[in-house]
């Protein structure tokens, strides 16, 4: 008998068909793909339906989310969805984007963040595994950024004293301070490893 939750997973697969691609002219040849945008001087294509295309006079680009991050949205109505913007030219796609008088940039996933300070911007993710990790806990912790006057940093428990400040990189870890020091330590994570069967 086939079990109920492999049911489920072909149902919700089968439910989840993707458009098909374009094509669009480039000089002589094509660019295929999703969301596919052209200014007078090039084109291009997201390679995944859930990827994002922008333009500006002068610019081109698309941005494609990471494959676990392509899965949540495509089940996950509750996300927030990304976005493209521009600034000054540049074009950045993703979650929580930040920009400057002359740039742009976004995190990669929804539990990213960006910080724009005093002309700096920084964008942070939590790694594959880290977020793989919270997804087997049923539960996902948004990262966050801290600045001063001098530092931006990103990631989660941020700490700051005086113009400095540190977060570590995923939720189990820590930032501790002490006079003007500061340090964050992160668990080295428990990967699961596939059963191979019986050693014998």
């Amino acid at each position: 008998m086939v079990p109920l939750v492999a049911v489920a997973v072909a149902l919700q697969l089968a439910a989840l068909t993707p458009p098909s691609p374009q094509c669009l002219p480039r000089g002589d040849g094509l660019v295929c793909g999703y969301q596919c945008i052209a200014n007078l001087q090039s084109a291009a294509c997201a390679q995944t339906p859930e990827g994002l295309c922008a333009k500006t006079p002068s610019q081109v680009s698309c941005w494609d989310p990471p494959p676990d991050v392509r899965w949540m949205l495509a089940t996950d109505e509750t996300l927030p969805r990304p976005t493209c913007v521009t600034r000054d030219g540049n074009i950045a796609c993703g979650f929580h984007c930040a920009t400057t008088l002359s740039d742009v940039a976004c995190a990669n996933t929804p539990f990213g963040a960006c910080r724009a300070s005093f002309g700096r911007l920084l964008c942070f993710d939590p790694a594959p595994e880290v977020r793989w990790a919270m997804a087997q806990a049923g539960h996902f912790e948004a990262a966050r950024c801290e600045s001063t006057l001098k530092q931006i940093a990103c990631g989660y428990h941020c700490t700051s004293i005086g113009q400095r400040v540190a977060c570590s990189a995923t939720p189990a870890g820590n930032c501790a301070r002490r006079f003007d020091a500061i340090a964050c330590i992160d668990p080295a994570p428990i990967v699961q490893i596939p059963s191979r069967g019986d050693p014998r």
